[in-house]
């Protein structure tokens, strides 16, 4: 895996195209700190890697959990798979301009149950969200506060 950043000399403040392969991003760091806020700052762009990384990991573990045809889950007449609940995982976390480094982020996962009858334990849940590869590269350097919202 090959990824580059780029910047043009008549480019305006700080703002950077990413590549990885085929799929481009802008980077640009805000306003306040003299970009142009044309793109997620390179922190905010790992921590929506944090966010986009724990969903995938989630999903992975529903998906095998509720893939085996149980009574009362519903089943989706083209896959065949469990219905899944719908998820959202917010990232937040204090900022200071002056900040060098930020010590703590908080991690909300959201999940909506489509059938009460779901048998989904929060506590797993947590231990598989700590699975995700980007909370385990970042997690030494730094305290991810994680809350699970059953809806």
């Amino acid at each position: 895996m090959s990824i580059s950043a780029v910047t043009k000399g008549e480019w305006p403040n700080y703002k950077v195209l990413t590549q990885v392969g085929s799929i481009s991003l802008v980077q640009d760091e805000p306003l306040i700190q003299g970009g142009l806020n044309q793109g997620p700052s390179p922190f905010d762009a790992v921590m929506m890697g944090l966010a986009s990384c724990t969903l995938i990991t989630i999903r992975m573990y529903l998906e095998h959990k509720l893939a085996h045809n149980k009574p009362g889950i519903d089943q989706d007449s083209d896959t065949g798979l469990a219905s899944l609940p719908d998820l959202e995982v917010s990232i937040s976390y204090d900022t200071d301009v002056r900040a060098v480094k930020i010590e703590s982020v908080r991690r909300v996962i959201a999940v909506r149950l489509l059938d009460p009858d779901q048998d989904i334990d929060p506590g797993r849940l947590l231990i598989i969200a700590n699975k995700c590869p980007v909370h385990n590269m970042l997690s030494p350097s730094m305290t991810i506060e994680t809350t699970i919202e059953l809806n």
